[in-house]
């Protein structure tokens, strides 16, 4: 009884501790997908060398709270998510790629960087990933000197993806069409 309880213990500390990140919430747990080469082969992982296979993260859906940019040259808002340490791990190597997804009478995803119309101005939001984070930016790309109203992106949720080259070169797929890159790495949509 006494080892179950300290396993127990030991399991909670571990998970509240690798589960936070800096500001806003993240799953790190992520699934694994494999490439199936766009050919309908079997699925199996793809990438890798010296016989190793390498797959591609995919992160849960997540969202952020923007904050106006600490940064006297960012005039947007900005939101900083810490990365998995399997993204973090081939920090460079890899293939990043971020999806927003937000509510009409379907989701609709678009893949960052992107320029989006809220209330007739014209918003760009970008993402950008650190050895440690991801730093997704909303800034008002119609004229105004900043961006002011994040609540504009309360219904957004986001999805990054950590392709290595190898399969990222082998697939003939359009990489701004989130369905289709699902299907091709065989993950959820």
């Amino acid at each position: 009884m006494k080892k179950i309880f300290l396993f127990l213990v030991v399991a909670s500390l571990a998970t509240f501790m690798f589960s936070c990140s800096k500001t806003g919430s993240l799953s790190t747990s992520g699934s694994s997908a494999t490439g199936n080469g766009g050919n309908g082969s079997n699925g199996s992982p793809t990438g890798g060398s010296g016989g190793q296979a390498k797959s591609t993260f995919v992160s849960e859906w997540f969202s952020v709270q923007f904050e106006p940019a600490s940064d006297p040259f960012t005039s947007g808002m900005v939101a900083e998510i810490a990365t998995s340490p399997q993204v973090n791990s081939v920090f460079g190597t890899d293939v990043k790629l971020v999806y927003a997804r937000h509510a009409g009478r379907e989701f609709i995803y678009d893949m960052l960087p992107v320029i989006v119309q809220k209330k007739n101005i014209e918003i760009s939001m970008t993402a950008n990933f650190t050895s440690k984070a991801l730093v997704l930016t909303i800034t008002n790309s119609g004229g105004a000197t900043t961006m002011s109203d994040a609540t504009l992106f309360d219904g957004y949720h986001y999805r990054y993806l950590s392709v290595p080259l190898s399969v990222y070169k082998s697939l003939s797929i359009d990489w701004t069409n989130y369905e289709q890159v699902a299907i091709a790495l065989n993950f959820p949509i």
